[in-house]
């Protein structure tokens, strides 16, 4: 059924947002001072969403006979890092994969839009997004998703946010399963963005949305990780998924080490969806908190020896680009000023939950600073213009002013 994406904020007009545009403008101008423009042009940037990645050590309650990320732990320590607090707990996959890819924030939208892939994007003929950003910088854009074209109309909505080429599990180059894993192998996933890499002249923009770790899980692997801590009728279905994030943990590790010995220069932005469906007993939320299991990682690594910046400890999907950004010294839009800005303020948001700089959380926007509240304001406008209003504010937004 159609649905209003968002209320109107109050004061929306044509007038208002040139304001705001010319507000971030000067902002971009002032961060970019420092900036080389082209730091990104002859880089290939893989964004890598890894299907119900998480950290269950962080979890109260089960512990696991091995760690089942140690690598990319360490990882974590040396790079760009931290966690994400993303929408929702077992599911919303594609919208956290909007968060990253467009900027803007479910936790803005009305309730009644749970998919803006479907209900926004799919009806659209073209959606501002940092796909189009990088092929005005000389990038080609692909899609690489090992699953079928019709969840979330992903064949639709890919060529509206500007990628050129969706590669799926009918057209990949290698279709490997792990024992009786039910879905394609990560590592398939990354040897094909290895081959794309390969094959393409000029650098890339690779959206990889990863398909291994996705429900259910239960007798996938004949070696799951032991599990205690929990009734013993609750720990097959953890062990399963702890052996499906270690055989991620591997590929990823030796996928970075084929990037690093390469002579091309490469980042790879890597981070989870949500936690896994159906895999904790209920009484894992109650003993860790709502906030805990919205929480997955992420990293930000680069071939090219990059400095590691200090993010805040828990951000937004939305910020992922504008930190790759900040981490290189590319010079930002307005659009990507606004998010630091909003960063800087409110490091993350999503629906009833606002966290502050001190990784303190309120629930609703009475509960920020002055400064917050108007960053937030302008975020809200410019949300509601590009998604359903008259997006006066696109072309401004999105220009590079270097």
């Amino acid at each position: 059924m159609p649905v209003a994406a968002m209320p109107e904020p109050p004061g929306y007009s044509k007038e208002r947002m040139r304001q705001v545009v010319a507000r971030y403008a000067g902002r971009a101008r002032a961060l970019d001072a420092h900036r080389t423009p082209g730091t990104l042009d002859d880089v290939n940037v893989v964004l890598i969403l890894s299907e119900s990645f998480s950290d269950p050590t962080r979890l109260h309650g089960p512990t696991f006979a091995t760690d089942p990320i140690p690598r990319t732990r360490a990882l974590m320590r040396r790079t760009t890092s931290g966690h994400l607090l993303v929408p929702q707990y077992g599911g919303g996959t594609a919208n956290v994969e909007f968060e990253v890819l467009t900027g803007l924030s479910m936790g803005l939208f009305a309730p009644q839009l749970t998919s803006p892939y479907m209900q926004i994007l799919a009806d659209s003929n073209d959606f501002p997004s940092a796909v189009s950003w990088f092929a005005a910088h000389g990038h080609d854009t692909v899609a690489v998703h090992p699953f079928n074209t019709e969840m979330y109309k992903r064949k639709e909505v890919y060529p509206r946010l500007g990628f050129q080429r969706f590669v799926h599990d009918r057209t990949m180059q290698e279709h490997r399963h792990v024992q009786r894993g039910r879905y394609i192998d990560d590592a398939s996933a990354f040897d094909e963005v290895v081959h794309q890499l390969h094959t393409h002249d000029r650098p890339l923009l690779v959206n990889l949305v990863t398909m291994q770790n996705h429900m259910p899980y239960p007798g996938q692997y004949d070696n799951p990780i032991g599990v205690r801590g929990l009734p013993r009728d609750k720990r097959a279905a953890p062990g399963q998924y702890a052996r499906g994030l270690a055989l991620t943990d591997g590929s990823l590790t030796r996928f970075l080490a084929r990037l690093r010995a390469s002579t091309e220069r490469t980042a790879v932005v890597f981070y989870g969806d949500h936690l896994p469906p159906g895999v904790y007993p209920p009484s894992i939320e109650q003993v860790n908190g709502n906030r805990r299991v919205h929480e997955t990682p992420y990293l930000i690594w680069t071939s090219f020896g990059t400095r590691r910046q200090a993010p805040p400890p828990t951000t937004s999907p939305t910020q992922l680009l504008p930190l790759l950004f900040d981490q290189v010294g590319e010079p930002l839009t307005p659009f990507y000023a606004l998010l630091r800005d909003l960063r800087t303020r409110l490091p993350a948001l999503e629906a009833g939950r606002y966290v502050r700089p001190d990784d303190t959380d309120t629930t609703t926007p009475r509960g920020l600073g002055p400064a917050a509240r108007r960053v937030l304001a302008d975020y809200r406008l410019v949300q509601y213009d590009l998604t359903v209003g008259h997006r006066w504010s696109e072309p401004g937004l999105f220009r590079d002013l270097s």
